[in-house]
């Protein structure tokens, strides 16, 4: 079982448990004769504050709670930003000052116009943000623009508050704005769930439709091993006793879109480890990799291509074992030489090549220190902090 869906069953036991209190326990406690003429005569008191009372008050926060919960995941995916909630867009603000707006006219007397008022609030609000969204590319701008269009419905739903002339209509606006569950029926519960339901598929098709534009790497790995004895002949498996070395094999190929770049990678890595034959007190490791990534970014002013390969060597690197103090290799070196192009096309058009050579020897000092040489430069690089220092 993965971890997500682990963690989903969990969510899901809670929120049973959760409403199952919600439905038991209450204001006024139950003996457990009542309990038991809650759950067998529906003519008595007990069945009507169980199932029509407490049931669908219950059900309807429920069901309130997922819708919050939904809105703010899809804000959290829309603005990529794990802190976003259902108001940071101003929709909620826009909604509320619509229904303020119909509750001061006097239509909070007709059922369904103060939540269609909401609602078209909120639908004004949703078409300026698209509008919006089609002019600011900007993750950052549109948050900003939503910040401000909350801050206007809400100094206008503050207004209507105060220019109210009935105390009645202030009280209904405030207790709207505020929000409750009480004295709800199964009827509330019918109105609410349908559209819980309708918005969680949109929201589900939303994020089909966004994991198309922003996909997670496509990437193809493959990974081998082959074990070998002492005298160098392939192994049906891998034995402690018998085996000498092995050849791990690794590659990586695939790509990777979003918004305004696409990526595609291609590696390859082989490292044979010798020493494994009696008792270790190193290993031994020799091996080769390859690497040709592209990536291409795309914006407003134009687009910029890197396009980079490696050729890496690791040359007789030795550990000394017990590796938990023996962190660092006794000797060796690590080799990676890094040819690459950059193109620039938009205002500045250019191309630019490099070629880089990067050698780490070891042993490293107590310190962690080694020595690193890139190109002609001779630095040095601690591998507990992972800082060059000292380049000359």
């Amino acid at each position: 079982m993965s971890r997500m869906l682990r963690l989903c069953l969990i969510l899901g036991l809670v929120i049973l448990a959760a409403l199952a209190a919600a439905v038991m326990i209450g204001e006024t406690p139950f003996d457990a004769a009542q309990y038991a003429a809650a759950f067998s005569d529906p003519s008595s008191g007990p069945w009507v504050v169980l199932w029509q009372v407490r049931a669908p008050r219950a059900v309807c926060a429920l069901a309130v709670g997922a819708a919050l919960g939904l809105a703010g995941a899809v804000m959290q995916g829309l603005l990529r930003n794990p802190l976003a909630d259902p108001g940071v867009l101003g929709v909620s603000a826009t909604a509320a000052l619509g229904a303020a707006l119909a509750i001061v006219l006097g239509g909070a007397g007709v059922a369904g116009v103060v939540e269609m008022s909401a609602l078209l609030g909120a639908a004004a609000a949703g078409g300026l943000l698209i509008v919006a969204s089609g002019l600011m590319r900007a993750p950052e701008a549109l948050i900003l623009f939503g910040v401000a269009l909350s801050s206007f419905a809400g100094a206008a739903t503050a207004l209507i508050f105060n220019l109210s002339p009935s105390p009645i209509a202030q009280a209904e606006v405030m207790s709207w704005l505020l929000g409750s569950v009480q004295n709800r029926s199964w009827v509330d519960v019918a109105w609410v769930t349908p559209a819980v339901v309708v918005a969680a598929v949109f929201a589900g098709l939303s994020a089909s439709g966004a994991a198309g534009e922003n996909s997670p790497p496509a990437l193809n790995v493959t990974r081998s091993r082959t074990c070998y004895d002492q005298a160098g002949a392939v192994q049906a498996q891998c034995d402690p006793a018998t085996t000498a070395s092995m050849r791990i094999a690794f590659t990586m190929s695939g790509a990777h879109s979003g918004d305004r770049f696409t990526a595609a990678v291609n590696r390859t890595r082989t490292d044979s480890i010798s020493g494994l034959l009696g008792t270790e007190t190193s290993r031994t490791h020799n091996g080769t990799g390859t690497s040709a990534d592209t990536l291409t970014w795309s914006g407003e002013r134009g687009s910029r291509t890197s396009a980079e390969t490696s050729l890496d060597s690791v040359i007789n690197i030795v550990f000394n074992l017990p590796r938990a103090t023996n962190p660092w290799p006794a000797s060796g070196t690590v080799v990676r030489n890094v040819s690459g192009t950059v193109t620039v096309t938009g205002a500045r058009d250019g191309t630019r090549s490099y070629q880089r050579r990067v050698e780490v020897v070891f042993p490293a000092d107590a310190q962690g220190n080694v020595t690193l040489r890139v190109n002609d430069k001779t630095c040095t690089l601690n591998l507990v902090t992972r800082t060059v220092t000292g380049c000359s």
